[in-house]
């Protein structure tokens, strides 16, 4: 018997012994395994619901799809791309919940769907050093100085405002003046491009017949100001809304046929894609023009409309890919260009928000996902994507190209210069 106590207290030994040489060997392994996990986070303030879903809905599936399709690719670096985000929507204070959240997380680049956001926590970036971007145009609140720390997809509603009257202008052939108006919903943008039509138009040789704003949120008619624009008779309606209220404003022009007054009407970057054409119908929506930084899925020999199809179509299913879609994608791979810049200068361990900012301001002729635009370069005078647009004309619910790249005739971010 006590032989037999012996064998097993010696068994025992053993056996513990053998567990902690393997607890000891597997703790050398798994950190070793955890060390070599590398991942990238950013985050997104998206609006998945509310007013501006119709929008922002496919390009914030842009941006999910377009981190995995970067991710089978192998990442940046070796690095995972990893999407955090937060449904903020059209209330901009839940932005300041979404930025605390994201900065827990330790991402390094923020987005925003809403300018609101990227205007009130433009601040906090800087302090914070953690980047952000407005996934449509760039405001004067935006700016921070000396360095920029909030960047947009395009220049700006204003320097947007500027180079479609010039475009009226340089193609207008009528012995009277072209006279321009404006119909926007009640956000900083639409009443910036509207007081740099009212500064603008006489130096062009334009009569400015005043704007219409109509609300963000609850518009279910815009009868009232369709008609006081009408009665003062404009040759163009410059139309800066997008989402719901770009549906109710051009539904309602339909209806009161503002085209058949002798009145064309244009809809700013980042507004009519194929989604709110559906959404609005083809009848509604024939003739508008829009303002555009990317192509239409009709162009198909651009390879990024192509590329962007396949990549829908495996991760949702879908044959066709929406303008939001692939402008989301372009945006995404400028930011992922500045990850890969960063990090071939700072390390991977020493990547932040800092590295990342100061990586994006070297851009150079960086070629966009697809080719879907010019090349892209930024700086801290221009802190945005895009400096190009096109016009497209809408026909029989297909959204043609009308013009070639024009390049924005204003840039009031070089104003802020030495600064």
């Amino acid at each position: 018997m006590a032989k037999m106590l012996r064998y097993i207290r010696g068994f025992g030994l053993v056996a513990v012994s053998v567990v902690l040489i393997a607890a000891l060997l597997l703790g050398s392994v798994v950190p070793a395994k955890a060390a070599e996990e590398k991942v990238v986070k950013i985050g997104i303030h998206t609006a998945l619901t509310g007013p501006l879903a119709t929008t922002v809905v496919p390009a914030h599936y842009g941006i999910a799809d377009y981190i995995k399709y970067v991710n089978e690719q192998g990442g940046i670096h070796g690095a995972k791309l990893q999407l955090e985000w937060e449904n903020t929507g059209a209330n901009i204070t839940r932005c300041i919940i979404g930025h605390k959240r994201f900065s827990q997380a330790g991402v390094v680049f923020e987005m925003h769907s809403h300018p609101g956001g990227a205007e009130l926590l433009a601040p906090r970036y800087q302090k914070e050093e953690i980047p952000g971007l407005f996934l449509a145009t760039m405001t004067r609140e935006m700016i921070t100085y000396p360095e920029r720390w909030v960047f947009a997809f395009l220049p700006g509603s204003g320097p947007e405002m500027v180079t479609f009257m010039k475009w009226v202008k340089d193609n207008w052939i009528e012995a009277r003046p072209p006279r321009i108006a404006l119909i926007g919903f009640d956000v900083s943008i639409a009443w910036e491009a509207s007081e740099f039509g009212a500064e603008w138009a006489p130096k062009f040789g334009i009569e400015w017949t005043g704007c219409e704003i109509v609300p963000l949120v609850g518009c279910i008619d815009t009868s009232t100001e369709w008609l006081r624009l009408a009665n003062k008779k404009p040759g163009w309606v410059f139309a800066y809304a997008s989402m719901q209220v770009l549906v109710v404003i051009m539904k309602d022009a339909k209806r009161l046929e503002i085209q058949e007054r002798g009145i064309k009407l244009c809809s700013h970057a980042a507004s009519i894609d194929e989604i709110l054409v559906r959404a609005v119908g083809v009848d509604a929506s024939e003739g508008w023009f829009a303002s555009r930084p990317h192509p239409s899925p009709v162009e198909t020999d651009v390879p990024g409309v192509s590329l962007a199809r396949d990549i829908i179509k495996k991760y949702r299913g879908l044959e066709e890919a929406s303008s939001h879609y692939m402008g989301a994608c372009a945006i995404c791979s400028t930011i992922f260009e500045a990850i890969r810049l960063a990090i071939e200068k700072v390390g991977y361990q020493n990547l932040n928000g800092r590295a990342v900012r100061d990586a994006m301001v070297t851009i150079k002729d960086f070629i966009p996902f697809g080719q879907i635009s010019p090349p892209v370069t930024i700086t801290e005078e221009r802190p945005y994507v895009v400096r190009d647009n096109k016009y497209y004309q809408i026909r029989d619910g297909k959204i043609w190209p009308y013009t070639d790249w024009i390049p924005y005739a204003y840039h009031y971010a070089e104003l802020t210069k030495g600064r």
